[in-house]
């Protein structure tokens, strides 16, 4: 836990002492190595006790909540097998009411709180923070965007760990600097290892998967889009065949696709760039608020065939929760756990 996460922790814990007259004790969590799960994320255990009622949770502290990470945290944080608690500087109404309704509690550095581990039941609910503004942290390493584009194409095509780095460059339209930094990156942070003469293995990869999943959320999938659409006849629009125009379909369109679990409210395609003939045979007219979203197809490397029509399942997954909203979690995890887990 850094500097900056311990004081949000501080002034969260003594917000919530003051508004429920909770006794609060915090055990910080400083990992030496790696930890195995559930713990691995952990920044502290805090226990709680009101009326004679004590609560252990184990503690994840967030800088900011932004709808881009809401999805992958519910989604992580409700598959741990212990009690979570989320930290925050601010929880926005309409974030809170999200992990309410998906059993999350937190509390934050207004006092807004939400615990119920009965006979304790906490709910406090429309706190504003006064005049606060948090720092962005800086992208180092292979947090920067061209980093992420190499390691998806690495959790995608496992056969690319023991490519050389030109290919692997060309995989996924990158610097062959970018691919070395990454690669001194992912083998400190023990994702990668070299075995003997049989050259180099990814290793731990589901954390990894979870680590880009987030990361691509915040750093790379916002600035991958192109514009946003709507069209006069969807039912039309939904049957073309998008892989004509060299374009595949993410997002809630690909999970109903595998699934048949989903109607999509979003459409999301991914294109390469010039997407004018992709928009003018589609009968696609620009709008702000438009249902349908085209981004940039940023990977070179050709899928399987039998995801010709749609993007990667990681890609799918990562669509679905960075939208924060609750059925494309529920579905996220259906895709995780039926191909995703199965295949890492």
């Amino acid at each position: 836990m850094n500097e900056r996460e311990f004081e949000i922790l501080g002034q969260a814990t003594a917000a919530l002492e003051m508004a429920t007259k909770a006794e609060v004790e915090v055990d910080p969590i400083e990992w030496e190595t790696p930890p195995e799960l559930p713990l691995r994320r952990a920044h502290a255990r805090l226990k709680i006790k009101i009326a004679g009622k004590e609560t252990v949770y184990m503690v994840e502290v967030k800088t900011a909540i932004t709808t881009a990470v809401m999805g992958i945290m519910v989604n992580q944080l409700r598959a741990q097998r212990l009690k979570w608690l989320l930290v925050a500087p601010y929880i926005p109404y309409g974030y809170a009411k999200t992990l309410r309704e998906m059993g999350i509690p937190f509390i934050d550095t207004a006092g807004n709180a939400y615990i119920d581990e009965p006979p304790i039941h906490i709910d406090i609910q429309g706190r504003r923070p006064e005049g606060m503004e948090w720092p962005k942290l800086a992208e180092k390493g292979m947090l920067r965007q061209a980093g992420l584009r190499v390691v998806y194409a690495l959790i995608c095509k496992n056969e690319l760990v023991n490519a050389t780095f030109r290919e692997i460059a060309d995989a996924a339209g990158t610097a062959l600097g970018t691919v070395d930094r990454v690669f001194k990156n992912l083998r400190k942070r023990n994702f990668i290892v070299e075995i003997d003469n049989r050259g180099r293995r990814l290793i731990n990869k589901r954390e990894l998967i979870d680590w880009w999943v987030k990361e691509y959320a915040e750093k790379l999938r916002p600035r991958l889009l192109l514009g946003k659409f709507e069209t006069d006849d969807y039912e039309r629009f939904q049957l073309t065949d998008i892989t004509r125009f060299n374009a595949k379909w993410g997002g809630e369109k690909a999970a109903a696709i595998m699934t048949n679990y989903l109607r999509p409210e979003i459409y999301t395609i991914y294109a390469r760039i010039p997407i004018n003939d992709l928009i003018l045979q589609m009968r696609l007219r620009a709008r702000p608020k438009g249902k349908i979203e085209i981004r940039e197809r940023f990977w070179n490397f050709e899928d399987e065939e039998y995801i010709r029509e749609r993007v990667h399942s990681i890609l799918v997954y990562a669509d679905l929760l960075a939208t924060g909203d609750q059925r494309n979690i529920e579905t996220a995890k259906i895709i995780y756990d039926a191909i995703i887990a199965m295949e890492n």
